[in-house]
Parts: C-alpha cells; sequence; structure tokens
C-alpha cells in the first residue's frame, strides 16, 4: 500500500501552487474601443494608444482616414492616453485625450469638429440583444456646419431629427437573412433633401449612420454624407 501521508503532501503541494498561479498569473482585462474619424479638414491620423515599443516606427503603424474606422483593445479599468498623430507630420499631435473603461465594455470615441478644432466624442455602445429577422440602427450627427438634421426611411424610420454631436440609442428595426435594405434622406429644418443614403440592415447586427462633412462644402471637398459604422 502507498504512503498515504506522501500522497496528502503531494496533493497539497499541488493545491498552493494552483493558488500561487491563480493569484500571480491572471489574465489581464480589456475593453473594446472603435474610433471613428469625422473630424472635417483634419489629416490622416496615427492612433497611439499604447506605449512606445523599442521597435516602434510610425512607417508600420496603420492609419486612420476621414470617413474611416477601426477597433482598438484597451486595458480595462484604468486611463489609457491616446494620442492623435498627424501621418504626414508625425511631430504634431492634432488631439490627446484619455479613455477608462470597464472590463468587457464596448464603446466608440468619435473625432467630431474641423480644423484645428477637433475634439472627441465617446458613446458606450448599449448594443440590443436581437430576435430573428430584426437588426439596430443608431443615428449620429457630426455635421460641424449643421444646426439640425433629420433621418428618415422608406420603410417608416424616423423622422428623426439631430443636432450637431447628438446621437439616438440603438433602436430595433426589421431584418431577413438576405438583410433588408433601407433607403435614407438626409433633411435640413426646412425640410430640404441634403444627401440620400441606401444601406441593408444585417441580421442580428447592430449599425450606425453617422453624417459628416459639411451642409455648406463650397469647393472643399467635404460634401455631407452618410457613413456606415458597423458594431457587435
Amino acid at each position: 500500500m502507498k504512503n498515504p501521508f506522501k500522497f496528502l503532501y503531494t496533493l497539497l503541494v499541488g493545491f498552493f501552487l494552483l493558488s500561487a498561479c491563480s493569484e500571480d498569473d491572471s489574465f489581464p482585462q480589456v475593453a473594446s474601443l472603435k474610433v471613428v474619424h469625422a473630424g472635417v479638414n483634419v489629416p490622416t491620423l496615427h492612433v497611439l494608444y499604447t506605449q512606445f515599443s523599442e521597435d516602434f516606427t510610425f512607417a508600420n503603424n496603420p492609419v486612420l482616414s476621414f470617413a474611416g474606422n477601426e477597433r482598438y483593445p484597451v486595458n480595462a479599468d484604468r486611463e489609457n492616453p491616446i494620442a492623435f498623430v498627424n501621418s504626414t507630420d508625425t511631430t504634431s499631435t492634432v488631439l490627446s485625450t484619455n479613455v477608462n473603461l470597464p472590463s468587457g465594455n464596448i464603446s466608440t470615441l468619435f473625432l467630431t469638429g474641423r480644423d484645428s478644432n477637433l475634439s472627441g466624442l465617446l458613446l458606450e455602445d448599449e448594443l440590443l440583444r436581437h430576435r430573428d429577422s430584426t437588426a439596430g440602427f443608431r443615428f449620429i450627427n457630426l455635421a460641424p456646419d449643421s444646426q439640425s438634421l433629420t433621418f428618415e426611411a422608406d420603410q417608416g424610420i424616423g423622422p428623426v431629427s439631430l443636432g450637431f454631436e447628438e446621437a439616438t440609442a440603438f433602436q430595433e428595426v426589421g431584418a431577413t437573412a438576405a438583410n433588408a435594405s433601407y433607403n435614407f434622406e438626409i433633411k435640413n429644418g426646412a425640410g430640404d433633401v441634403l444627401t440620400t443614403y441606401a444601406t441593408t440592415a444585417p441580421v442580428f447586427k447592430n449599425t450606425t449612420l453617422v453624417i459628416i462633412g459639411l451642409v455648406d462644402d463650397g469647393s472643399g471637398g467635404n460634401s455631407l454624407q452618410v457613413i456606415r459604422v458597423d458594431s457587435f
């Protein structure tokens, strides 16, 4: 018969080793941050959201252009400094900010404004849980020269009127496995149609429709448009 005391000793050693690993080797907690570039006349940007590593080079760092969006993992439950650096002049930081998100959080940081007046609008993505044949739309107005703009679609969505930097929550809309189609009109306060946008509603998913650009762009090439930002 094996020595019962030796067996007990081995069991206790294993228990304490397991306890030590669970305390010292815990997994880092993270949150999800999507960044949307809606800054009019703001250059393409490097998004620096971690400390520089020894082998960091701007040439190998992805950039974020106007109307583009990217998702970044950030450390949860702590201040995360984020710098937005001009991609053609990497000595120029056009905006610095901090985000502190709880573990498992999903948020979107919208870069908004124009020229040198760039700012960040942070929204938590309170995503809908969908039934079969439904999806979610959220609307936000980031046209810096607008007063109030209205979303309205041909399938009974809206009218939803939003001032600059105003947003709705996600709202449930009909969708099918083949993706229901929606045709939006964006109108000013007088009811004039400024632009249109057609999109599908991906079943079970949540999508943000963002108005960007200028109502009166002159010859600057920043015409009003709608971009689609897909969430989870």
